[in-house]
């Protein structure tokens, strides 16, 4: 049960930081990899099906903050954000929210993206 509040608590940290314009990678690499460890859990249907919503929920309010960031119509920006880092990033939240759909844990030596943390 630890891990699933880990998991909550670091994401709710990172959507604070990155509203306010601010993608910390640190957490966000924690993030992936608390995600990671709880899709491995047996959990009961009911709170997979509810943590996995979570997850494709944030994966989707992820990268429309960054499609905001580079909409050349809105003021919102993004601190600490590379625009070569935008594709891994990408496709880490998809393959962490399809994995965890499937209750199978992201690798992390397959990560395309991953800071030295």
């Amino acid at each position: 049960m630890e891990n699933i509040t880990d998991f909550l608590e670091k994401g709710e940290v990172f959507f604070e930081q990155l509203e306010e314009g601010e993608f910390d990678k640190k957490i966000f690499y924690q993030y992936v990899k608390n995600v990671s460890k709880v899709s491995e859990l047996s959990l009961e249907l009911s709170l997979r099906q509810e943590l996995t919503n979570s997850v494709w929920r944030a994966s989707l309010k992820i990268q429309s903050l960054i499609m905001s960031h580079y909409d050349q119509n809105d003021i919102f920006e993004i601190e600490n954000l590379e625009a070569e880092e935008i594709y891994n990033i990408r496709e880490t939240l998809l393959c962490l929210a399809s994995g965890f759909s499937t209750g199978r844990a992201l690798d992390e030596k397959s990560l395309i993206w991953s800071p030295n943390y």
